[in-house]
């Protein structure tokens, strides 16, 4: 108050002074011989003084920056979702062991329990997540390397802590697959970041619809534990020829632009398991998909116009999520084992 008030009294002195300092009528006769000097500026000559809470210097229409604040919300929020989802789908129905315990997968082993998409699994989500809220936070207005190194710390953070939990609990124990899955997701989204040039040419992306099986599932299971619905995913490394520079040059090619070459792996039958023994598979695959997010960034946002925010979230959703049956495999190599046991 005592700020506020001295801004007041600066404000109602200033133009008085200005008044005061005027010279009266009778002074103003000056000799013939002597050049008349100039009036004082009046009142109106100046600027008003603008009123500062608490003497602190004009921000110049600066408030309180919004955008940071719901870019940290939005990755806090996710976060804290994500871990009271495993809590709820993982730990909470299994007992915890009497100490920190070890647990080895077996990767891509026929005869593990997922094929290796567990571990696929584990990579896109590092994956994803250090892309998207790098990207987040960069939106909010924080500086490119401060987005990317916030989000490979926390997402670092995130897993670990995970890992460790897992550690304590029956049937499940720290792995070191796993681990070595986070940090290869992790390692490939900081080389698609620091790489334009190579973040053009591909993509790291999930292909997904609910199996039958994950269905007949949610009765016996709930729908907690979707993740391990490993019979309707297909993980995909797509090349996208809209990078070639013959493909960006030759209007005659243009159509090659909404073209991927695909490398795709899945796994059959392991998870959920089949009310009905069905011998497993792994698909190794090599086919062509449709490429959306340059499709409908042709289509809305053509070159020189920029997307707005939800038209950023769609290229992004476009950049990790490949649509259910828009890819054709025409290179099939699959192993088949033993039905999972129940």
């Amino acid at each position: 108050m005592r700020a506020a008030a001295l801004g007041l009294c600066l404000a109602v002195a200033v133009p008085a002074r200005a008044q005061e300092a005027r010279p009266a009528p009778s002074a103003q006769v000056a000799a013939p011989s002597e050049p008349v000097a100039p009036s004082p500026a009046t009142t109106a000559d100046l600027p008003e003084p603008k009123p500062v809470p608490f003497g602190e210097p004009a921000t110049d229409g600066a408030g309180f920056p919004w955008k940071k604040a719901s870019s940290v919300a939005i990755v806090g929020a996710v976060y804290g979702t994500a871990w009271a989802w495993v809590s709820a789908a993982w730990w909470t129905r299994k007992n915890a062991s009497k100490g920190f315990i070890f647990l080895d997968e077996g990767a891509f082993g026929l005869d593990t329990y997922a094929g290796g998409s567990d571990k696929l699994g584990h990579y896109y989500a590092n994956y994803l997540m250090n892309r998207g809220f790098a990207g987040i936070l960069e939106w909010g207005g924080f500086t490119r390397t401060g987005s990317i190194v916030t989000s490979t710390l926390l997402t670092t953070a995130f897993f670990s802590a995970v890992e460790v939990k897992d550690a304590y609990h029956l049937n499940y124990g720290f792995s070191a697959g796993d681990v070595i899955a986070n940090l290869s997701g992790q390692g490939t989204a900081l080389a698609l970041m620091l790489v334009p040039k190579l973040d053009e040419a591909v993509s790291v992306k999930l292909m997904y619809l609910p199996s039958e099986d994950f269905y007949h599932a949610l009765s016996t299971e709930g729908p907690l534990n979707t993740p391990e619905d490993y019979t309707g995913q297909t993980f995909l490394l797509a090349y996208h020829l809209a990078s070639l520079p013959l493909v960006k040059q030759d209007p005659a090619l243009k159509i090659f632009r909404y073209i991927d070459i695909s490398l795709g792996w899945a796994t059959r039958n392991y998870k959920p398991v089949p009310p009905v023994p069905v011998p497993v598979r792994q698909l190794l695959t090599l086919g062509v998909s449709i490429n959306f997010q340059t499709a409908i960034d042709d289509i809305f946002w053509p070159k020189g116009t920029a997307a707005s925010t939800p038209g950023q979230v769609v290229h992004f959703i476009n950049e990790v999520y490949q649509l259910p049956h828009t890819r054709i495999p025409f290179f099939t190599w699959q192993r088949i084992g033993a039905p999972t046991k129940p």
